[in-house]
């Protein structure tokens, strides 16, 4: 089944913003990225968060130089979806060119949740030094 185009549009902008917020450093707009109840459940299991998280994306984040997103492709659509109450499910096959040289890879759930786009997780890597 295809999502209707305006979920591929709204996806796709939601990753463009994570990718400025990559660049710009904006490590709150790269925690609220993450779906609230995937938050809400580490907070609730784990004494070290949502520290331990923001530590792991300001890392990332203030490695990031340029990000360019270089491919973006839905490929699974779910109108519902049990595991994340019921709302409306998308994987994601994407990939972003950071400081000019390295290409990541990701594929990554975006859950609709009160009218807004959340990824199960965001992808962080270890960009080299320049």
């Amino acid at each position: 089944m295809k999502p209707p185009e305006n979920y591929k549009i709204e996806i796709e902008a939601r990753i463009q913003e994570q990718i400025h917020a990559e660049v710009t450093g904006n490590i709150a707009a790269l925690y609220d990225f993450i779906l609230p109840a995937i938050r809400e459940k580490r907070e609730r299991e784990r004494t070290d968060e949502p520290q331990l998280t923001i530590n792991s994306i300001t890392d990332f984040s203030a490695s990031i130089e340029t990000a360019e997103l270089e491919h973006f492709q839905i490929t699974e659509f779910h109108p519902t979806s049990e595991l994340y109450g019921s709302n409306p499910a998308i994987k994601v096959e994407y990939s972003v060119y950071y400081n000019e040289r390295t290409k990541a890879s990701f594929n990554s759930i975006w859950v609709k949740y009160f009218g807004q786009w959340y990824t199960t997780a965001l992808g962080k890597i270890r960009i080299p030094n320049a």
